[in-house]
């Protein structure tokens, strides 16, 4: 499974960089930021080109904010797409855990993963 980290501006290269500190080399991940002087058809060419040039693969698709341009182009750009999930509301804990599982979890399983434990990477302290 290959996963790719698409936000609104440097978001997802910071994730991935703080993944690294905390589990070391990432194989099988890339980022795409989308940035302020890009404007949508730059975006979707990006999505649409990297989807289209890993179709054998399984793929999930982490974005920032539902309803967002990331995950509104995204959606298009695999829609009915059987190998192909998109998250929104990507977190650090989120992501790493499923780095973890890439290859242990299907992509189906995978989607089912993330919603049994999304309210553990999230909470207030009682401080």
């Amino acid at each position: 499974m290959k996963f790719l980290l698409i936000t609104h501006g440097n978001l997802a290269e910071g994730l991935l960089h703080s993944a690294k500190m905390l589990i070391g080399e990432l194989k099988e991940v890339d980022f795409i930021s989308f940035k302020e002087t890009m404007g949508n058809e730059d975006l979707e060419l990006l999505i649409t080109n990297y989807i289209n040039n890993n179709q054998s693969k399984e793929l999930l698709i982490f974005t920032d904010i539902l309803g967002g341009t990331p995950f509104n182009l995204s959606t298009l750009a695999a829609f009915e797409k059987n190998n192909i999930a998109i998250l929104y509301g990507i977190n650090l804990p989120t992501f790493i855990e499923c780095y973890m599982n890439k290859d242990i979890l299907t992509l189906d399983k995978m989607k089912k993963h993330i919603l049994e434990n999304a309210s553990q990477t999230i909470g207030i302290s009682d401080l």
